[in-house]
């Protein structure tokens, strides 16, 4: 009787295990998922963790390659945690120049999502920027992307 109860348990255990296996933030840091921007990307727009990570990080290196050191500087003071979003990004988009809207959108491909997805992006990061930074901030970095 005693085996009978503990085999469903056992075989739970097994599956709770592989659950975890692939999961979708398996490949980034610890904590990086609480980031309230990447939380509020997430359940916004419904993408993945690595995909908000991920597209964030590329279109913060548009806005780092376009604008002025201080007007970069402003943006990413208003982003909390933005210096482990964009480290952690680095992985995910496999190198290569950003430099222009169609750069970000062939990140976004590879990343698994369409590339009008930078417009929906855009307005979510950008009213992060505004709250902290204020409204010419956030346009300052939402007009990279229009």
């Amino acid at each position: 009787m005693r085996t009978i109860l503990l085999r469903p348990l056992a075989v739970l255990a097994v599956i709770a295990g592989l659950s975890n296996i692939g999961c979708a933030t398996a490949g980034l840091p610890s904590g990086i998922t609480s980031n309230p921007l990447i939380g509020s990307l997430t359940s916004g727009l419904g993408v993945s963790p690595e995909q908000a990570v991920g597209g964030t990080g590329a279109m913060m290196g548009l806005a780092k390659n376009k604008l002025s050191p201080d007007q970069f500087g402003a943006i990413s003071n208003a982003v909390p945690g933005l210096g482990d979003i964009t480290k952690a990004a680095g992985p995910l988009l496999g190198g290569g120049g950003l430099n222009s809207l169609t750069d970000v959108q062939g990140a976004f491909s590879k990343l698994g999502m369409s590339p009008d997805m930078v417009g929906k992006f855009a307005p979510v990061i950008g009213d992060t920027i505004s709250k902290t930074a204020g409204p010419q901030v956030g346009s300052l970095f939402t007009g990279l992307f229009k």
